[in-house]
């Protein structure tokens, strides 16, 4: 692909929309929180299940990266003309997902109303129903739920705002939000979307699906993910909804839209039986060939890469593993004065699963919007299994500066359980026209002009402007 056609294929976030642990609810707090160290596990669990399933062992910790409970029951079904009898049964994460959509459309400067009927896709990455095992405890007095599958959900949000493009529920476990970026990729490249949504989703409201965890022997018992660390023992659970929406870079610009960075393309793979011991177990070598693969689709080499946002769960075999194929891309192309530099988002908010993928890539997206790396929390001496290289390869334990001598692009892993690997490369948005954006402001009552003035000053700080104000 030359370097025309791939600039042409170039895809830009417009809007972002979240829920994710520790209480964010826009894409700047969460950047903010982040940036602050943020550490969203927590043990507010006491509305959800009784304290004796840790008591008893049936579930490794108390400690998860919760949502207020609010957020899963709090819907304005009048608002998005749902039916009452409609919205008690439908799925906690689908409503909350509907919600964070026009959340994120109001942040892309998008009129959910103007695209009714349009050709926009939606692909949502969903793992669980979040409720279903508690409507069938009572046989007597179950309520009769019409759902096509996990696709339901996709559909049913296409339904609600009337998108008449590609609507599907993806389901690859812990890489399903991600790979479901890639296909929303895909449809505006093809032409099937002009706009495309995507995202996942993330609840466990109930019990079942963290004792199944837990006896399967995925989950620590310490509440956390210390992604590369030695104390590590499993990862910690946590819920979360996640949306960006996309566009071709080249309408986005002509739409002049705020552009939170550019995705240059990706890939996804799974692992088959290569160099694998079990069905659930990671394979270095397919991850390897899934990012070397992302690399060459998008034209660029492994030097161009300065950032690695890593799957990081913190479990024993998954790092070290991971790391490996990490190094085995892009190990030769770095070095100790100019390493490649790796951080994991799970360390700070714990493993949101099949939201994973989109909160890598709005966390990535904020870091080139602010143009700064965020810290790796929860470590403090290295898994003796990791080879960093001897320096080419360095974790980030604090917040950084990026450079101004080079355009930034970031590498975005996210791995599902059973083998389904996917990686994108995203790269930061530079216009080369911001110093000419002034806001020229005449007012002669006085208060008016420095209420005005204020708003102005804090939407440009939000975005990370280089803009001149003119008295």
């Amino acid at each position: 692909m030359n370097q025309q056609q791939q600039q042409q294929d170039d895809i830009a976030i417009v809007g972002i929309g979240c829920r994710l642990p520790g209480g964010s609810r826009t894409p700047q707090q969460f950047y903010e929180q982040l940036v602050n160290g943020l550490d969203g596990i927590s043990t507010d669990n006491q509305d959800r299940w009784s304290k004796s399933y840790n008591d008893q062992e049936f579930i490794a910790s108390e400690r998860a990266g919760y949502l207020d409970m609010k957020e899963w029951t709090h819907f304005d079904r009048q608002f998005f003309g749902t039916l009452a009898a409609d919205a008690c049964v439908m799925d906690p994460q689908v409503r909350l997902f509907m919600t964070v959509i026009w959340e994120a459309l109001e942040d892309a400067h998008i009129d959910p109303a103007s695209i009714r009927g349009s050709n926009t896709s939606v692909f949502v990455g969903q793992m669980f129903y979040a409720t279903d095992n508690m409507h069938i405890y009572d046989i007597p007095t179950i309520k009769p739920l019409l759902r096509a599958g996990k696709g339901d959900s996709a559909l049913r949000t296409s339904y609600c705002y009337d998108f008449r493009g590609p609507s599907l529920s993806i389901d690859t476990a812990c890489s399903s939000s991600l790979v479901g970026i890639l296909q929303g990729i895909d449809t505006i490249r093809s032409g099937q979307s002009d706009i495309s949504i995507c995202g996942g989703m993330n609840a466990f409201v109930e019990p079942t699906s963290s004792v199944h965890f837990t006896r399967l022997k995925l989950l620590g018992t310490k509440g956390k993910c210390a992604s590369f660390d030695s104390s590590v023992d499993g990862y910690c659970r946590s819920e979360g909804v996640g949306v960006v929406i996309l566009k071709r870079l080249s309408k986005a610009i002509q739409d002049n839209d705020n552009i939170y960075c550019v995705i240059k393309g990706g890939n996804c793979n799974v692992d088959g039986n290569f160099e694998k011991s079990s069905v659930t177990a990671p394979s270095r070598a397919a991850q390897q060939v899934n990012t070397s693969t992302a690399l060459q689709k998008t034209g660029l080499s492994p030097s161009d890469i300065y950032y690695v946002e890593c799957h990081g769960t913190g479990t024993p075999t998954g790092d070290p593993l991971e790391v490996q194929g990490i190094a085995g891309v892009f190990g030769d192309s770095h070095s100790k004065e100019q390493p490649l530099r790796i951080g994991s988002v799970k360390s700070n908010i714990g493993h949101t699963e099949s939201t994973a993928g989109v909160a890598s890539i709005i966390k990535c997206a904020m870091m080139l919007k602010n143009r700064t790396l965020i810290k790796n929390i929860n470590f403090k001496e290295l898994n003796p299994r990791i080879d960093l290289l001897d320096g080419r390869i360095k974790i980030v334990l604090e917040n950084e500066p990026l450079p101004d001598d080079r355009v930034i692009r970031m590498g975005i892993n996210s791995f599902g359980l059973t083998g389904s690997n996917s990686h994108v490369i995203v790269e930061e948005y530079r216009n080369n026209n911001i110093n000419n954006n002034n806001f020229i402001i005449n007012e002669n009552n006085m208060n008016i002009m420095n209420i005005v003035m204020n708003i102005y000053i804090n939407i440009i700080l939000s975005f990370n402007l280089k803009t001149k104000l003119i008295n």
